[in-house]
Order: structure tokens, then sequence, then C-alpha cells
């Protein structure tokens, strides 16, 4: 069955907090309309397998920038931030699928012999963060993203034998990746990018823990004990921006939210999600969203 994405809340070590799938089949299918509804900044701990149903994605997760047409698709490890967004106008549809699953689904118990002999490489030191996989690459970049684009139809149309359907061509598509990705490199970025992901894990949960007050960059570096010239290159390799873009976009999410699903007066909520000034919240939120903030509630 597919689930719409709703608000995506993390914990305050910035993991998603929220159980994918069921007990029984531990693998979330969900479609969410870029236009209507934001991804942010997030990580969790399952595999994602992203889609791009319609439209272009601007898709970003580890250290990767990846533009995602129809058809196309991304593997996600555990682990890694990710986000998406749309990259079309607004007249244009632009429509994201996923699936989330818990890596045990795929080989069992980490006593199997497809566990040691195949994923284990997966959660081991040279492993893949992000793959991309387009619908117009080479033929295993094409095999794997119609087997993802498969199973998620399979699982949201609730067919009859659907999470058997799911679980093999998951399957594949983690094979693929692990024979076909380039290992040796990722590993020798790895060792360097685990080091990023860390501090920028931590410098995510500070500021979504704090963005409400009036902190700065020096304040973020601080939480992850470095300096705030290696807080801003750790965070721009893997989050791709600055950490006060990305305390601002948190504030506007926030707000975002905030004019969605309660009824404070636009001042209130500025102050709430720690802006000082009424009139340069009002312009970054136009910025952001193309509409004031009592449009955007009023839509």
């Amino acid at each position: 069955m597919i689930t719409d994405n709703g608000p995506i809340h993390t914990s305050a070590a910035g993991e998603e907090l929220w159980s994918h799938g069921t007990a029984a089949f531990p693998c979330g299918c969900y479609r969410t309309d870029l236009h209507t509804d934001e991804v942010p900044w997030h990580w969790h701990a399952e595999y994602e397998f992203g889609l791009c149903i319609e439209g272009l994605i601007d898709y970003r997760a580890g250290g990767e920038r990846l533009l995602l047409r129809g058809g196309d698709a991304v593997f996600v490890n555990g682990g890694v931030p990710h986000t998406e967004t749309h990259a079309t106008g607004p007249e244009e549809s632009c429509v994201e699928g996923s699936l989330v699953c818990r890596p045990s689904m795929l080989y069992g118990t980490e006593q199997s012999s497809i566990y040691h002999s195949y994923f284990r490489r997966l959660a081991g030191p040279t492993a893949p963060q992000v793959v991309h996989l387009p619908a117009d690459g080479e033929p295993w970049q094409r095999e794997a993203a119609a087997a993802a684009h498969r199973a998620h139809a399979a699982v949201a149309a609730d067919e009859r034998y659907a999470d058997v359907t799911a679980r093999e061509l998951l399957t594949r598509v983690c094979l693929a990746v692990l024979e076909h990705a380039e290992l040796g490199r990722a590993g020798a970025a790895l060792k360097t990018g685990g080091r990023d992901l860390e501090r920028a894990r931590i410098m995510i949960s500070f500021i979504e823990e704090h963005y409400a007050e009036p902190i700065g960059v020096s304040e973020i570096a601080g939480a992850a004990n470095v300096s705030v010239r290696e807080a801003q290159r750790a965070f721009r390799s893997v989050v791709g921006g600055s950490p006060m873009s990305y305390l601002t976009d948190w504030r506007l999410y926030e707000a975002s939210r905030l004019l969605r699903t309660t009824g404070e007066p636009v001042s209130t909520v500025a102050r709430q999600v720690g802006f000082t000034s009424h009139s340069h919240f009002a312009r970054r939120f136009r910025e952001r969203y193309g509409h004031t903030p009592a449009e955007h509630r009023n839509r």
C-alpha cells in the first residue's frame, strides 16, 4: 500500500522518527508531490530507493547532487542524510516515489550466507553511499532503475505476492550496486566522508533542536567540536550548502508547518521559529515559497 508523505520529524540525532512498513513487511512505500510537500534533510538506518515518477527532481544525498528524470532511480545507503525538491516550473508535475526498506528484509539475519557474501559489503568501509540509476544509463543502471520502479508499483498497488516481488527486485538493485559501483573509490572517499557525515549529523541535530534560538555559525561549529572553517567545509561536503543556509531553510520549513497547522498570527510564527524581524521573515518566506506567509496559510 502506498502512503502520501506528510511532515518528516527527526530525533535529536537527526534520525527520522517513523516506522517504515510493518513488522511483517518492513518496507514503506511512498509517493510525494514535491510541489505541495517538502522533504527536509533527514536520515534513517534503512536503505532508500528513490524514484522520479514525473518531472525533474533535485536530489541531494551524501554530498552528491543529482537531477532525476522520469524513470530514474537512486540508491541511498542507511545513515546518509538526504533531501529532494522539485526542479520543474510551478505548472509542471513533479512526483517522487520511494521505498524505504529495512536491510534485513532482503538478507534475513546477519548469520545468513546472503548477508556474509553480499550485504555485509553494503555496511562495510567500502560501501557506496549514493548510487544514481538513470533510466537512460548503462544497461545495469537501466535494469536496476526499472526493477526499483517495478517494486514500487507492486507494493503501491498491493499486488498479490507484492512482498515477494519487492524483496526479489530490491535485492537485484542492491546486487547491481555492489557489482558495478566503484567500491574502491567510494571507500577512499568514505574515510573522510564518514567523519564529515558524523559532524554534519551533529550540526543538523543541533540546528533542529535550537533553531528558535539566536544561534550562529560559531555555536553550530561548537556543537561538533570543530572550528568554524572546518564546520563549513564538512557541512558543505555533505549537505551542499552552509550551516547558516540550512538554519534559515529549517526555520522556514518549521514556519510553513506552523502556518498550515496552527492559527497563530504570522508575526508570532516568525518569532517562534527564530526570526527577530517580521519584514525579514516575510521576504525570506516569499523567496523560498513564492508567496507570502498569509497566502501560504490560505493555500
